[in-house]
């Protein structure tokens, strides 16, 4: 919604929409996306939140994964795929890694279905697994 305010302009962002799991965010939103299926070791999504201003979604986890976000309808910038290695999984996602070595994270970077994708943590196997495993749901 846009707000008028003397000669000012405010946009109104909606409500974010929270869920607990992966069950009730397929339940109640339209969207074809690949989330995580098999998680490694002791993780588990805490929350995932449709940020409707920016047409964002964040999956939260209990650990181990700083961020898992998917940018609805963009694409990879052509800067990180310029600066970035590529890698290719075994469900044939190409990734564009980014080791920042300097804070001990690694990000990787995918597309799927005119989505961007990016996964941080501080182990490139454990965010390896995660993409292996993604599930596709529509």
């Amino acid at each position: 919604e846009t707000m008028v305010v003397g000669n000012d302009e405010h946009v109104l962002a909606s409500k974010d929409t929270i869920y607990k799991n992966v069950k009730s965010f397929i339940k109640n939103e339209n969207v074809n996306l690949l989330l995580p299926g098999k998680l490694p070791g002791e993780i588990e999504i805490t929350d995932i939140t449709h940020v409707k201003y920016d047409n964002t979604i964040y999956v939260g986890f209990n650990s181990d994964i700083s961020s898992f976000v998917i940018y609805l309808g963009e694409a990879i910038p052509q800067i990180i795929k310029d600066t970035s290695n590529k890698y290719e999984t075994s469900n044939k996602l190409l990734c564009y890694i980014e080791r920042l070595d300097d804070v001990g994270i690694v990000q990787m970077h995918f597309d799927h279905n005119g989505n961007h994708y990016t996964i941080s943590g501080t182990s490139e196997q454990i965010l390896l697994d995660i993409i292996e495993n993604l599930e596709e749901y529509k």
